[in-house]
């Protein structure tokens, strides 16, 4: 008998495209990367979709996405680009060469952002600022500001964490106030190196409107909802808000009040 074997086995069938394209089930692709497909392999163009997604897909032109996150995915988001760690780096690099990104190297997960039409003629090597979207949230709760890294204070970082902690407060605990404690701000800040501060706000909406999560939400602490990056990307993909239909066209700086 033939042995099958991991190398030749059938790739997980492809269930189809929606037959017909509603809301949620597709985002915004730049046309003016389809006129240089061709400039690139295959590796490079499965990394540039995957940062497209992470920036393009969620209404901004900056993130932090980590290696694991292209590697392997993000929950019910995407599933990764299938390359090697290696091979991602590589692609990394070249589309950094090739002038479609600009990296700002960190110790724990590395700021991307997309090189405009505006930088390039400029000569500059990459963006300013990030396009920052404020979410329409239809109440009267106060939106959490996005952060960018590379122009970030601790200052303006605490007072991300801060309006994080509020949401947390208003929406998960009914307005009743928990301590801050010193892990609970830490895991924050650790989540604000994978995720834009609005995932993080939609993640605590969603959790707070979600029969199974809101009761084990209530009865937990600040620091395990924020815990991990798998946590929080299951929140986002629980609905019924999601960064893509929430996010206004309306711009919000960081040290908005």
């Amino acid at each position: 008998m033939k042995k099958t074997t991991e190398t030749n086995s059938p790739a997980q069938r492809f269930p189809g495209f929606p037959s017909k394209r509603a809301p949620g089930n597709f985002w915004c692709y730049p046309n003016i990367v389809c006129m240089y497909w061709h400039d690139l392999s295959g590796a490079e163009q499965k990394v540039l979709d995957c940062l497209l997604r992470h920036m393009w897909g969620f209404g901004r032109s900056s993130d932090r996405v980590s290696l694991t996150q292209l590697e392997h995915g993000v929950h019910k988001i995407h599933r990764g680009t299938g390359l090697s760690r290696k091979g991602i780096i590589r692609a990394l690099r070249s589309l950094e060469e090739k002038g479609y990104i600009t990296s700002v190297k960190s110790s724990r997960t590395n700021q991307y952002s997309l090189v405009t039409s505006i930088h390039q003629e400029q000569g500059t090597k990459g963006n300013k600022s990030s396009v920052l979207m404020s979410p329409a949230t239809g109440d009267d709760s106060t939106p959490v500001p996005s952060v960018v890294s590379t122009h970030t204070t601790d200052t303006e970082i605490e007072r991300v964490i801060k309006r994080l902690y509020e949401a947390h407060s208003q929406f998960i605990l009914s307005g009743k106030k928990l301590p801050m404690t010193r892990k609970a701000r830490e895991k924050i800040r650790d989540r604000l190196n994978e995720y834009d501060s609005f995932q993080l706000y939609i993640a605590i909406r969603n959790a707070s409107e979600n029969e199974f999560w809101k009761p084990i939400t209530e009865t937990s602490t600040l620091a395990w909802f924020f815990d991990s990056e798998e946590r929080i990307s299951r929140f986002l993909a629980l609905g019924p808000h999601s960064p893509e239909r929430t996010l206004s066209k309306e711009k919000s700086d960081v040290s908005a009040s």
